[in-house]
């Protein structure tokens, strides 16, 4: 089992009326895992961010549970923004790894090792006149 990153009291210390279930938590982090893969422990950084999202998951749910974007009463009428999505987005997850240290970089040779690399005037050319 996988240690959990973040508790709903880490959640609840920064947004007081955010409380989400343990479930709730536990999607939320292996919404981070698919970002991420598993970790033993996470750095405070990862663990502001998966508070973010577990504060947006927990307005998704509790702000317009009906998905409701416009209603009317007699001739009064009032429109909503659209519900914030419930998942998390490219950008969530590029953050999560650079918040970890997962920059995408590497190096990609663009030499054959030695044989390129070999010194000319190792016997093969006469360098000495040139």
């Amino acid at each position: 089992m996988t240690v959990p990153w973040i508790t709903s009291d880490e959640v609840t210390d920064v947004y007081p009326n955010a409380e989400l279930t343990e479930e709730q938590i536990a999607h939320i982090q292996s919404l981070a895992e698919g970002c991420i893969g598993q970790h033993d422990e996470v750095p405070p950084a990862v663990k502001a961010i998966m508070v973010d999202w577990a504060y947006r998951f927990w307005q998704a749910l509790n702000t317009n549970p009906d998905g409701i974007t416009q209603e009317q009463t007699g001739p009064f009428m009032r429109s909503f923004a659209t519900q914030p999505a419930l998942g998390i987005t490219d950008r969530d997850c590029q953050l999560l790894r650079k918040a970890i240290g997962m920059t995408g970089l590497g190096v990609i040779s663009t030499t054959r090792g030695p044989v390129e690399m070999a010194d000319p005037c190792d016997g093969l050319y006469d360098c000495e006149d040139s």
